[in-house]
């Protein structure tokens, strides 16, 4: 309590600056816009970076808000999706704290999450940017960040 004025902000910035210029990468139809996208992706993942390098364990201190919740799917899928499939610049174990973060923050969201589920369904559903239907691999999709650990049967719900 007393934070929604915080986290309305933070949620707005890292909508503006990640969670909707992943899309704006992959859905860019110049050099330009995808180049203006790319860019707030990398000032997004930076300031993130920036702002967990006080080893905070969430985003706005040491409890878990709604911020560090609409964040989560964006960095969970971001190396295996939006990276790959959006050409969204960088991936997330090139940010150590954001590392950290993401790790955190899948160990304490309750683990109904399938990411291979989330992950194919982009490579499947998004024609223009996947005309042929190429998937990732028969393997399942896994998490791992930078540490090479992978992160348990915690990404995306699973039914």
């Amino acid at each position: 309590k007393g934070l929604e004025a915080e986290i309305d902000d933070k949620n707005q910035y890292y909508f503006d600056n990640l969670q909707n210029a992943v899309y704006k990468c992959g859905f860019a139809t110049s050099q330009e816009a995808y180049d203006e996208a790319a860019s707030s992706v990398s000032v997004g993942l930076s300031a993130l970076d920036s702002v967990l390098s006080d080893g905070r364990s969430f985003l706005l201190g040491p409890k878990l808000t709604e911020c560090d919740l609409k964040i989560f799917p964006t960095l969970c899928r971001y190396d295996s999706a939006y990276s790959v499939l959006f050409r969204a610049p960088g991936k997330v174990g090139l940010y150590q704290n954001v590392d950290r973060y993401a790790r955190r923050l899948a160990a304490t969201v309750d683990p109904a999450v399938d990411l291979d589920r989330a992950v194919r369904g982009y490579y499947k559903q998004l024609f223009m940017l996947n005309p042929g239907g190429i998937e990732v691999g028969s393997e399942p999709v896994e998490v791992v960040f930078s540490g090479g650990e992978k992160v348990d049967d915690a990404y995306f719900l699973k039914e």
